[in-house]
């Protein structure tokens, strides 16, 4: 089982000792899992503060499985949000990563960033708690889906 779960991700996410001690699986299978599933050609991954969180978490976990993280082709929808909001265009050849790490330095007076929102910029209907993983991915998914819409509209200019 598990040995705890600190208050404050409680608080945040709803998820108890219980739940995990219930549902939860083991973080070696699961990043092993994951490591493979990364690593395949063709693999695109989605988030909401990729890069200066989720990154940050899976590289720990993996060096803990004993492997190197893996080069992810990812669509961070923060990022693109940050972009929007500051005016900050992609560069002619830019790589992905680059513009993000290049959004990531700038700061905006006053502007917000949160997922919760882009939910409201984008007029996402709030239907479920923010910071529950199945909630979170779902309007992270419904971001990501305007976003898209938003950068092939104007390709298509």
């Amino acid at each position: 089982g598990f040995n705890y779960v600190p208050y404050n991700i409680v608080d945040l996410t709803g998820i108890t000792k219980q739940i995990l001690d219930e549902k939860g699986r083991n973080i070696r299978d699961v990043f092993s899992n994951l490591y493979e599933i990364f690593n395949q050609e063709g693999n695109f991954v989605v988030g909401y503060n990729i890069m200066t969180f989720d990154n940050k978490f899976l590289e720990r976990e993996f060096k803990a499985i004993g492997k190197d993280m893996p080069s992810l082709n990812f669509f961070d929808c923060q990022m693109q949000f940050k972009s929007k909001l500051c005016n900050i265009r992609r560069n002619n050849g830019e790589d992905r990563n680059a513009f993000y790490k290049r959004v990531n330095g700038y700061r905006a007076k006053g502007a917000k960033y949160k997922l919760i929102d882009a939910v409201n910029h984008y007029g996402i209907p709030k239907v479920d708690a923010f910071h529950g993983a199945k909630a979170d991915v779902d309007y992270t998914h419904e971001v990501y889906l305007r976003q898209r819409e938003e950068i092939m509209n104007a390709r298509n200019k």
